[in-house]
């Protein structure tokens, strides 16, 4: 029921007289499957989620456009929140700081990949940076806010291709989706918060 939700929404659009019917059919699927799950949740799930419910408040028949903006906007803050919050954690664990997160993940069986793992430990410089490069990307997320559009954008692409190469490298594959549903709203608060655009 989720996909097929999620499919008619994708046609319909959310200000159909049935999306909030079928967010709720969405979001309720995604419930039952979060109770039922014997392993913990993922930020793209928890991401997916809020999403989900700030565009059904959003969609409502009752809802007017100072709604959709209060959801526009906490969506975006949610997204700069997020990746954030995740830098910072990373800044201050060792293993990040160390240089020894990245490729000690994708050394392991859950999340890794035999060729990047030999690659990055062989190339141990190499696998250092990208971890310092990981932590350090998602700390200066925020810039999108505040800077002028072609950096922006710039961070944006780089956010999309970071979300990708987890999927590839991690098989991360729900992080593809969750996130990058949030940068229109990026966008849209960078243009109104930016001092560049």
């Amino acid at each position: 029921t989720n996909v097929l939700a999620g499919i008619a929404l994708v046609f319909l659009g959310p200000f159909h007289v049935l999306s909030p019917a079928l967010l709720l059919i969405a979001l309720g699927g995604n419930l039952v499957v979060r109770r039922r799950r014997i392993t913990a949740s993922d930020g793209a799930e928890q991401m997916t989620m809020l999403i989900m419910v700030a565009a059904l408040l959003a969609s409502v028949p009752f809802a007017g456009p100072g709604t959709v903006e209060v959801a526009v906007w906490f969506i975006a803050g949610q997204a700069v929140l997020s990746y954030s919050a995740a830098g910072l954690a990373k800044a201050f664990s060792s293993a990040w700081r160390s240089g020894a997160a990245v490729p000690t993940i994708l050394g392991s069986e859950a999340h890794g990949h035999e060729y990047a793992s030999r690659l990055l430990t062989r190339h141990p410089t190499l696998g250092t940076a990208v971890t310092w490069f990981v932590a350090a990307f998602e700390c200066t997320f925020w810039l999108t806010l505040v800077s002028p559009w072609p950096v922006a954008a710039a961070i944006l692409a780089l956010a999309l291709a970071f979300h990708v190469g987890n999927a590839v490298f991690m098989g991360l594959n729900t992080f593809v989706w969750a996130f990058p549903a949030t940068y229109l709203s990026v966008w849209y608060v960078a243009q109104h918060v930016s001092p560049w655009w």
